[in-house]
């Protein structure tokens, strides 16, 4: 047994709790091609060249804009477009898809635990959560970066998920698939990074290279005996 009372676990979605296809997503979504390319450009600039934006609303009326001057259309149609896109995005890339093995016992072993386990993702992570069959976890929280008002790796999503999921954690932890997003962002954010990957550790210390419970658990002890 171990004492996570005081231990936080928060986690990525796409790419870290069940695998992306990317290949899948392009063909569901080929007749909507250019505006997801023209989304993911523009989302992956806003990561660097963008300051925070106060509201969720703030944000998304700044990525419309970019997106719409890239396209050559009107800000409000590329808005509409966006929103019908990143709904149907969500059901593209997880229903009919299965979490990665042992991630939903891995999750509830720490609940079991004690630990505050929660979710922060780019995106609105409720849909794809439900598709996947994590809905059932009891997470203390479940958050998207976008509606915090800024992508990772800057601080704000990391920053709600540490004010809203309790004040008596001592050692937030952030499990990612993405060196410059994920680990940065918690790294800089105060959260201890785990990189999810099978192939590569990067500049994380620590590495989660599958969600069997034996791996989880060792990364987490390993963690916990590094803290002073």
């Amino acid at each position: 047994m171990i004492d996570l009372s005081q231990v936080g676990i928060c986690c990525d979605v796409d790419g870290t709790l069940y695998p992306v296809s990317k290949w899948r997503v392009a063909w569901r979504l080929r007749k909507h091609l250019g505006l997801l390319r023209a989304m993911h450009r523009t989302r992956e600039k806003m990561r660097t060249s963008e300051a925070s934006f106060a509201t969720h609303h703030g944000f998304l009326e700044a990525e419309a804009g970019r997106v719409a001057e890239a396209l050559g259309m009107s800000k409000d149609r590329v808005m509409r477009q966006l929103a019908e896109l990143k709904f149907s995005l969500a059901d593209v890339m997880t229903k009919n898809t299965k979490p990665f093995p042992g991630a939903r016992e891995s999750l509830n072993w720490a609940i079991q635990q004690g630990a505050a386990v929660a979710v922060l993702s780019d995106y609105p992570p409720q849909q794809k959560l439900s598709n996947l069959g994590l809905d059932r976890v009891s997470w203390s929280g479940c958050f998207a970066a976008e509606e915090c008002g800024a992508l990772k790796p800057n601080s704000p999503g990391f920053q709600t998920v540490r004010a809203s999921c309790g004040q008596n954690i001592r050692t937030w932890i952030y499990i990612g698939d993405r060196q410059d997003t994920d680990v940065l962002g918690a790294q800089s954010s105060g959260f201890v990074p785990v990189l999810f990957s099978s192939r590569e550790s990067g500049n994380a210390a620590f590495v989660l290279k599958d969600w069997n419970l034996a791996a989880f658990q060792g990364v987490i002890g390993e963690i916990l005996r590094s803290e002073p």
